[in-house]
């Protein structure tokens, strides 16, 4: 799917776990459970499914809420990096992958031959829901 990102979404840096790309993916899913609800995760991963980058956004507040639904412009922030606007290939899994799936998850974006960097986002949307979407240019 075709998703155009009107926004860019800032993140403040976590550092980043070393070891395998299911090694970090397994730090990132234990922070993720001690996280608020609405919180969100990004994890930057290279062509060669090697993690460069990992950062942390916390819960929108209430104007920020009130801005979503009124479509209006969030205000700047600063950020360590950010989900830069742009069109990207998009794919929200209906599943959570563990330290052992999401290497095959991520086969083919490896396989693409692709330069860009995967973005994967995780969105803390209650107690036991992780969304996980997957962000590259096309």
């Amino acid at each position: 799917m075709i998703l155009h990102l009107f926004q860019e979404i800032p993140y403040k840096r976590v550092p980043l776990p070393q070891g395998t790309l299911g090694e970090v993916w397994g730090s990132v899913l234990e922070r993720a459970d001690s996280m608020e609800t609405g919180s969100e995760l990004c994890l930057v991963v290279d062509h060669d499914l090697v993690p460069v980058d990992y950062g942390w956004r916390e819960a929108p507040n209430a104007d920020e809420k009130a801005r979503v639904e009124a479509a209006l412009p969030q205000q700047a922030t600063n950020a360590d990096f950010t989900l830069p606007k742009a069109t990207y290939q998009f794919v929200q899994l209906d599943f959570l992958p563990d330290e052992g799936t999401i290497t095959s998850v991520l086969g083919p974006y490896a396989a693409s031959g692709d330069k860009g960097p995967c973005r994967i986002r995780l969105v803390k949307e209650n107690a036991l829901v992780l969304a996980v979407q997957l962000f590259r240019l096309p």
